[in-house]
């Protein structure tokens, strides 16, 4: 199967050492600002936006924490449709819930950025 071939091409190649690096040092970088703007006493508005970044950002932790092995089992299934099929269905399905919360914490940092100007 094809999908299968490219995600393992993909996600499980460069993929094993980028996607880490992007999906912790994102998160921590949001909740740093978050952790500044609360310090230095940041705007109600700024506080709000970058919460809910924050929160967009633990929510895509969360379901990467059940997306990650679902991909690691598709490394390791043979291209069988049979076998594959269920492991694809469930990686596109969490990748949606995963899309929601990125584009969540993307749209409240924006927000945060506007409402400190």
């Amino acid at each position: 199967m094809a999908s299968g071939r490219f995600r393992r091409a993909t996600d499980l190649g460069h993929g094993c050492v980028l996607y880490p690096v992007i999906g912790i040092g994102g998160p921590l970088l949001v909740w740093a600002a978050f952790a500044a703007a609360v310090v230095m006493g940041g705007s109600p508005a700024v506080l709000v936006w970058l919460g809910a970044a924050s929160s967009g950002e633990l929510g895509l932790l969360i379901v990467t924490r059940f997306a990650a092995p679902t991909m690691l089992q598709i490394g390791g299934t043979a291209d069988r449709e049979k076998e594959l099929w269920p492991l694809l269905d469930r990686f596109s399905r969490l990748n949606v819930v995963r899309l929601v919360c990125a584009v969540v914490a993307l749209i409240s940092l924006v927000a945060a950025l506007v409402a400190r100007t």
